[in-house]
């Protein structure tokens, strides 16, 4: 509960290169979604959008030992990249939308 970011759709990730390969530009850019949330947050989101009987536990990064270290804050900055191609719209929606038309 102590690394954020911002999820992002592959979906979304593809529609925002498109519209930035179509319009021309060239170089490194950031394409999320839109807002940030930690990785519990982002959990708890989707156990309570699918209605699901899972109970989702806070956790520390020193909790949950992984083989390579994480930041804390890895949100990418979106400046350049909404000054050229439309924002995304929140994370939320994204997820909502993905969890929508998974098969039951």
């Amino acid at each position: 509960d102590d690394q954020r970011g911002r999820p992002t759709s592959a979906e979304g990730l593809a529609e925002t290169t498109m519209a930035l390969l179509e319009a021309g530009h060239e170089g490194t850019f950031h394409a999320t979604d839109s807002g940030e949330c930690t990785w519990f947050e982002l959990a708890r989101f989707i156990v309570e959008h699918q209605e699901a009987r899972a109970r989702v536990v806070p956790c520390s990064s020193d909790e949950f030992a992984r083989a390579a270290k994480r930041p804390a804050y890895s949100v990418l900055a979106l400046e350049k990249t909404h000054a050229l191609a439309p924002p995304r719209p929140d994370w939320k929606l994204a997820v909502a939308d993905v969890l929508a038309r998974l098969e039951p």
